[in-house]
């Protein structure tokens, strides 16, 4: 029973203290939260407006992150649950987390499971499905169903890098019997395309990148999805940015963690100087009218 007006409260605001801990004491936790606001709200508006720089009220609780490949997506899913909600459901086909993480459907969900998960009646939930398997119509059903959808995204260039390491380091874990032919991997048939053979390894970076600029399909791999205005957080992925993200919506201080899912990338600038990236593919990218696009979420320069 907590009394009408109280002398002093004791609670901690930000989520740090929650990594460890059960359920119930986080219900708990939350509880008093709320209670210590409504109470600065009543009696002592100034302390109730700092309070709220760091506190959201909506704080962990019904997420649905697009992943969009090669931003990040690992880092963020991993943080947001060891360092920020430990204890959420998670809707996650390519983990069974509650079966010692074994995997599950290896595959993204489908637009039918996202709009029946969008609608699951649930307090608190984590879903995820990258960008090439979302659209408006399941963006906006969870947006209507007071889930938060939020999108990082990165420099296209560095993208576009990241998928050629990205695409060699899936062919050398590849079976035998899925070399040649198997839909695992999206980049599989696009890389017979530009080389004839399956081996990425044999493709040169300038081809690589030519390729996935000027070819319809394969642009679907980096170019902003029609449905990012739909979406209600997009930002660049940097340390900056994500700690200002997991500030505004759940009051967590971030602390950043050694980065995930890393490859021998040196990045855009570092091939090009190098001659290895083309002056002539530049141009078709950094002139590429899906690249312009990025530019209303972050600031592209041509270095």
């Amino acid at each position: 029973e907590l009394p009408e007006k109280a002398k002093s409260i004791h609670a901690h605001v930000t989520t740090g203290v929650d990594e460890n801990r059960s359920k119930s004491i986080i219900e708990l936790n939350t509880k008093i939260k709320e209670y210590a606001i409504s109470q600065a709200e009543k009696y002592q508006p100034k302390v109730s407006s700092n309070i709220k720089k760091y506190y959201n009220p909506r704080a962990i609780k019904k997420l649905a992150f697009i992943h969009f490949g090669k931003c990040a997506g690992v880092y963020v899913q991993h943080y947001l649950r060891e360092r920020v909600a430990p204890n959420i459901k998670h809707y996650n086909s390519w983990w069974d987390f509650g079966a010692n993480n074994k995997r599950g459907l290896d595959r993204d969900w489908t637009k039918e499971e996202l709009l029946e998960i969008a609608t699951t009646d649930t307090e608190i939930g984590l879903t995820h499905n990258h960008q090439l398997n979302w659209c408006k119509e399941t963006v906006k059903a969870f947006n209507d169903n007071d889930w938060l959808t939020f999108m990082f995204i990165r420099d296209p260039r560095q993208i576009l890098c990241s998928l050629y390491f990205w695409s060699q380091r899936q062919h050398r874990r590849w079976k035998p019997e899925e070399l040649h032919g198997g839909l695992r991997d999206p980049l599989k048939d696009k890389i017979k395309r530009m080389s004839g053979q399956y081996d990425p390894h044999q493709v040169s970076i300038n081809t690589f990148i030519k390729f996935l600029i000027t070819d319809k399909e394969a642009q679907h791999l980096w170019i902003l999805p029609d449905y990012i205005t739909e979406i209600e957080h997009v930002a660049e992925f940097n340390d900056k940015n994500f700690g200002d993200f997991l500030l505004k919506y759940f009051g967590h201080d971030y602390v950043p963690q050694e980065k995930r899912n890393t490859s021998p990338n040196k990045g855009y600038e570092f091939y090009r100087k190098a001659g290895e990236i083309s002056e002539d593919t530049h141009q078709l990218l950094i002139t590429h009218p899906e690249v312009l696009k990025y530019n209303n979420y972050m600031d592209i320069k041509d270095a």
